[in-house]
């Protein structure tokens, strides 16, 4: 008797461990098969539990939405936004639709809350710190991390990955999709300096689906490692590799593009005109023969300024829920071939300098130098163009000012402006449904001007 007291309890709390297992284990189950993850990806198991336990606890607390009236309201006071706003008959911005303010879904309102203190907890922080090299290190780890909340693709999706001209390129496709209705071809986002082509994965097979295409996700060159003219320099050769060796029509091909990408893909687009001004008469068999003009671009809250000196930049800061303004602009900087990752003037302009064969320009002048901000550039003679961004975020003016500038020189163009959300949100499409809205706008526009039928 004395033993069976004295064991019960231990047999108690195995019974009660075991049943506990048990029962998570099950939930795990349930939860992999509800939302397609396999049992063979632990690392986007974690990441799915949480955020459904993050969802449970957000909504237990009833904790109102981040971005408050007056949040809002001076985000409305942008004096690019009060114009539109003001042109009432439609004359100067028949071009910008700006979406109705509804409250967003729950959802959203979970995403918006994580988001911002993840950029406090990171990114607020480390700006706070000297800097250190390892920062470059720290934001693509991050990233890095990130990676299982865009590569939960549906199982009809298809991901090959192929080496064209030296640069990794990823192909996602879904199921009965086919190069034939068009390619679309995507850079990520990262700021220049971090982010991979699996970013786009959940986004391109959700593309892929809705338009028929097949998505091609550009690996291009980082920078420090490179500049900014590396990375469009890749892009452009996988776009001359897709009409040259591919045969495909340049009318097929859409460009895609979030945040640096989106600016990224603008740089193409006057990249892609230049290059066929100085082609025109071109059309032998040789590499430099006329491309063309792609189809359509679509671009979601395109960095189209590095100066970052914007009225919304300075603004939103603390209405944008992913990104900060850092006042030393280091990642700016080292894009565009000024400094090293050690903060460092770079060898080579040091050197021209000491020669004579370089005019020295101020930080300013190399951020908006055209060839780095496509907002600085040549906006005629371009392909039509949907832009889609959050009024809350800090380069709404990245886009209203690159849209006009792209309207008035008769560009056919297409602005959404999001009321309340946040930086490329269309990217986060297992957590909002305003990202699925957004995504099935952006298809339309794609079919539209593809002709797929």
């Amino acid at each position: 008797m004395i033993f069976f007291f004295i064991g019960m309890p231990f047999v108690f709390v195995i019974g009660l461990s075991i049943g506990i297992c048990s029962t998570m284990f099950s939930l795990i189950l349930f939860l992999c098969y509800a939302n397609n993850i396999p049992l063979t990806k632990p690392m986007h198991i974690g990441v799915e539990m949480f955020l459904q336990m993050s969802k449970f606890w957000f909504r237990l607390r009833r904790k109102p939405f981040r971005i408050t009236k007056n949040m809002f309201e001076q985000s409305m006071s942008n004096l690019e936004i009060k114009n539109i706003k003001h042109d009432i008959t439609k004359e100067k911005y028949p071009y910008v639709r700006i979406l109705p303010t509804t409250k967003p879904t729950q959802q959203a309102q979970f995403w918006d809350d994580l988001l911002y203190k993840e950029k406090e907890k990171n990114f607020i922080a480390e700006l706070k710190k000297p800097y250190k090299s390892s920062r470059i290190s720290k934001l693509r780890a991050h990233m890095q991390f990130s990676e299982p909340m865009f590569t939960m693709v549906d199982n009809n999706t298809t991901i090959n990955v192929e080496i064209i001209k030296n640069i990794a390129c990823h192909w996602i496709e879904y199921q009965g999709a086919s190069i034939d209705n068009g390619v679309i071809l995507c850079s990520h986002g990262g700021g220049y300096v971090a982010g991979m082509p699996s970013m786009q994965y959940n986004l391109c097979s959700y593309l892929s689906k809705l338009t028929g295409c097949i998505c091609l996700s550009v690996d291009y060159k980082l920078c420090p490692e490179g500049l900014i003219t590396d990375c469009v320099n890749d892009v452009f050769d996988v776009y001359k590799y897709l009409i040259q060796e591919h045969m495909v029509k340049s009318k097929r091909i859409a460009i895609m593009g979030e945040s640096a990408g989106g600016g990224l893909s603008l740089l193409l687009l006057q990249k892609i005109r230049d290059y066929n001004n100085n082609h025109e008469n071109t059309n032998d068999d040789t590499d430099n023969k006329y491309l063309g003009n792609p189809g359509c671009c679509w671009v979601n809250s395109p960095w189209t300024d590095l100066s970052m000196e914007t009225e919304s930049c300075l603004k939103n800061n603390i209405g944008d829920a992913m990104l900060v303004n850092d006042p030393n602009k280091y990642f700016q900087r080292m894009a565009v071939g000024e400094i090293d990752i050690n903060a460092k003037k770079r060898r080579s302009i040091k050197s021209m300098i000491q020669k004579g064969n370089y005019s020295q320009k101020s930080t300013d002048e190399m951020l908006k130098d055209p060839s780095h901000s496509p907002l600085y550039g040549e906006w005629n003679d371009l392909c039509p163009i949907y832009f889609m961004v959050g009024a809350t975020e800090m380069l709404v003016d990245d886009t209203l000012k690159a849209a006009k500038k792209a309207y008035d020189c008769g560009v056919k163009i297409k602005v959404d402006i999001e009321p309340f959300m946040h930086h490329t949100w269309p990217l986060f499409l297992r957590t909002l449904p305003e990202a699925q809205y957004a995504v099935v706008r952006a298809s339309d526009f794609i079919m539209e001007h593809l002709s797929i039928s």
